[in-house]
């Protein structure tokens, strides 16, 4: 999960992440202002700090949402799972967007509460009903910040996604924390306001999936085939956690 950071800029953090198999061969990352660097040379000591030199000047907007997330070091899965659905292509459509973007971790976390379910889901990663899934992520037409939504839920109730879904966005008083809800669901932001040249882009910490997500006809089919009372029962303990987010 990306570490933030504030900068002396006005409500700007900066995020860092940190990639790679834990050995000598891993990558630092920061993101500010919608662009994302990589240092190039770590640790400079100087008498009054440290100095880290970065690959790109950090705050001009150079992607657009399709190429931010296609680039992202900690939405891989998003990214794989946009390419094979056509998700990517539903991002070159509208001129102006936002994008709720689950984090790797956000899927990771879904794989687990899920577990064959899941496969039965995601397996083809073609499927109409992955697509679905990834537009409830997507406002179009509009670039909205994550203030600007909360502004949005507070004078309307919601926002309304592609999909005709509605997402609430919510500040937590006394924080600079916002909260996506969707339906019984909530995630966090996890990184806000990543600025692309056609909108931006909010890290959130879950995946926005209901029991009917994983109720379709293939991954009825998927339990049906297992042939068991345990992957019909499986199925229903997965809804039922999902329902309970």
């Amino acid at each position: 999960m990306p570490y933030s950071v504030a900068s002396d800029a006005p409500s700007r953090s900066l995020y860092l992440s940190l990639t790679g198999d834990g050995g000598l061969e891993r990558t630092l990352t920061v993101e500010g202002g919608g662009t994302n660097a990589t240092v190039i040379i770590p640790d400079i000591d100087r008498s009054n700090g440290v100095i880290h030199i970065i690959d790109r000047f950090l705050g001009i907007p150079y992607q657009t949402v399709a190429e931010r997330l296609s680039t992202d070091p900690v939405a891989s899965l998003t990214s794989s799972l946009a390419r094979e659905s056509g998700f990517t292509q539903e991002l070159k459509l509208p001129e102006k967007m936002t994008l709720l973007l689950p984090s790797d971790i956000a899927w990771q976390r879904l794989k687990a509460q899920l577990n064959t379910s899941y496969n039965a889901v995601f397996a083809d990663q073609k499927s109409p009903e992955v697509l679905a899934v990834l537009k409830r992520h997507l406002i179009a037409d509009e670039a909205l910040t994550i203030e600007e939504m909360a502004n949005i839920t507070a004078a309307n109730g919601s926002v309304t996604t592609t999909d005709g879904e509605t997402v609430k966005v919510e500040h937590m008083p006394g924080s600079q924390e916002y909260l996506i809800k969707w339906r019984s669901l909530q995630a966090r932001v996890l990184r806000a306001d990543e600025e692309c040249t056609n909108g931006y882009i909010h890290v959130i910490d879950a995946v926005l999936i209901g029991p009917k997500d994983i109720s379709t006809p293939r991954a009825s089919a998927a339990s049906s085939a297992a042939g068991s009372t345990a992957a019909s029962a499986l199925l229903m303990a997965a809804s039922w956690a999902l329902l309970r987010l």
